[in-house]
């Protein structure tokens, strides 16, 4: 269903990534760009990671059993909080929907299921996926082999081996013709077509009109005005009449937010640019997350630590971590040397450690005071205060300590003051 990819003309890696919303079901395709292998490392950082903290293209081909990642996790939350309600995976294979107190209150009578966006989720029947209302109702029947979340009042819909547009009426508004496409953004989407150069990608508005020329090897959705493109020579930016802003000399970057991009050179840097192109903070990093009130995870060393900076570069959170990911509701999840997850407010005291979460990241923003733990096999719904809501029947279980107030541990390799201010 969902469908949070980036795309390469020239390699076309397709990847199958997976699950509804945190469950395991119905979603298609997704390929990226080695840009984006590079900037997920080793580590388990994959949202900190500029690219996955971009907005990546969608979908190809015929739909694909997936598995979810840490950022579809994170934005699927998110979705679900502004509707109270949650996709979860209930056990034996069904999926249903809980509210913030941890009731099921959609059955779990689907095969996979994804959380709300723009008032209808996806779900998953027989092979086939629709959409429902917050009641449960069928306001789509399940008729399509993939689907993406509603963006800007559209979903887009896999028909045979083409994709195309429907509204949330369930109207095809812009005909199945596309090989991919993109979610729309800002009124636009990339699409991709044939040309005498071979494939390229370009943008298409929501009456279906080609609006930007396809020119670009590589595209990516629209955000804060501008959007990734990739022309031969590297990444850069357009605005929204096609027009570079920042010229294609990057080897991976993020999307905008706060004003600020991370940007990657080609010696494998990493700094942030201004809307103009203007670099503000020196690329002189291992890795770079995206800005989120205030602050963004950058990694001074690969293996020695990750830390917060502001948008002047100043450290703010000295480098002690594992992994970190960007801040939400004045928390962010982080990954310590002594392998369990946890999370911190914005001085770097750890104020919940998640025991047995060992390895990769699986936690997803806070939204609205609620953060939905993906356990692989099993989810846990949990509060700032470390409460557990929900969990799987059956399924792993993880338990939330609340750290008394007091000084962070440091990790056994911090390079404090490496590239402190």
């Amino acid at each position: 269903m969902k469908m949070e990819l980036g795309w390469s003309l020239a390699l076309g890696v397709v990847l199958a990534v997976a699950g509804a919303g945190a469950l395991g079901g119905c979603q298609s395709a997704v390929t990226t760009s080695t840009a984006q292998a590079n900037t997920t490392h080793s580590t388990a950082a994959v949202a900190t990671t500029a690219s996955s903290a971009a907005s990546p293209i969608t979908t190809t081909g015929a739909p694909t059993s997936m598995t979810t990642t840490a950022e579809s996790v994170s934005t699927t939350t998110a979705e679900a909080a502004g509707n109270g309600l949650w996709a979860v995976d209930a056990g034996e294979d069904k999926s249903g929907f809980i509210d913030k107190s941890g009731k099921m209150v959609i059955a779990a009578t689907y095969d996979g299921a994804d959380d709300f966006s723009e008032g209808l989720a996806a779900v998953e029947v027989a092979d086939k996926d629709g959409f429902i209302d917050p009641s449960g109702t069928v306001v789509i029947s399940p008729q399509y082999e993939s689907v993406s979340d509603f963006h800007d009042g559209l979903a887009a819909v896999s028909i045979g081996d083409k994709w195309g547009f429907i509204d949330t009426t369930g109207k095809l508004v812009i005909p199945a013709q596309y090989d991919q496409t993109g979610d729309f953004s800002e009124g636009l989407a990339p699409v991709i077509q044939s040309t005498k150069y071979g494939p390229k990608y370009g943008y298409i508005d929501k009456t279906g009109t080609l609006v930007i020329p396809a020119q670009y090897d590589e595209a990516y959705s629209f955000s804060g005005g501008l959007a990734r493109v990739n022309i031969l020579t590297g990444l850069g930016f357009i605005d929204k009449s096609g027009n570079l802003v920042v010229q294609p000399q990057y080897l991976d970057a993020g999307d905008f937010s706060e004003g600020l991009a991370a940007v990657q050179d080609h010696n494998n840097h990493w700094g942030f640019i201004d809307t103009k192109g203007t670099v503000v903070v020196p690329l002189q990093y291992d890795d770079a997350g995206r800005f989120s009130e205030g602050l963004a995870p950058v990694d001074v060393m690969r293996g020695h630590g990750y830390m917060f900076i502001d948008a002047t570069g100043r450290t703010v959170i000295p480098a002690q971590f594992f992994t970190a990911e960007s801040f939400s509701e004045g928390l962010a999840s982080v990954r310590l040397f002594d392998g369990n997850s946890a999370f911190i407010d914005k001085q770097g005291k750890v104020k919940m450690t998640l025991k047995m979460m060992q390895g990769d990241l699986p936690l997803s923003d806070f939204k609205n005071g609620f953060a939905m733990l993906d356990l692989g096999m099993a989810q846990e719904l949990i509060d700032a205060g470390g409460k557990v809501i929900w969990s799987t029947p059956g399924g792993r279980k993880v338990t939330p300590v609340t750290a008394p107030p007091g000084p962070t541990a440091l990790g056994p390799r911090s390079v404090l003051g490496a590239l402190a201010s």
